[in-house]
């Protein structure tokens, strides 16, 4: 019988966090609308979490995101460096991309089959 209470718990537990989880994401999208974290480029939960760390508690409208996109020295405080961390993630994703097709380009050339195709081409 134990291990049905301890299901129970765990359940009760995951149930929890998940209402936690929902109540955090409204709570994010009432404070940054899913179309101002689309016209600013970065996610709404990021957006949320510089915003309360700045002390920032009334929600963005689209109006505002058009003005910072349009002019970057108007945005806050706290927005330059998100954009400076999405530039800096797919700066890393790209230089990711290139050495794997530059690994790839390696291993194609290390092939044995390579090898004995440039027997017959060389």
């Amino acid at each position: 019988m134990a291990a049905k209470g301890e299901r129970e718990a765990g359940a009760a537990k995951r149930s929890r966090r998940k209402r936690a989880r929902a109540q955090r994401r409204e709570e994010d999208r009432a404070l940054v609308p899913v179309a101002v974290s689309q016209r600013l480029g970065i996610a709404v939960a990021e957006i949320a979490d510089a915003m309360r760390a700045a002390g920032v508690t009334g929600p963005l409208t689209v109006r505002e995101a058009k003005e910072w996109v349009a002019d970057p020295g108007s945005a806050p405080e706290w927005l330059p460096g998100l954009w400076g961390e999405r530039m800096a993630r797919a700066a890393q994703r790209e230089y990711q991309r290139k050495q794997q097709r530059e690994q790839q380009a390696m291993r194609e050339l290390a092939s044995p089959f390579s090898r004995e195709r440039a027997k017959f081409e060389g």
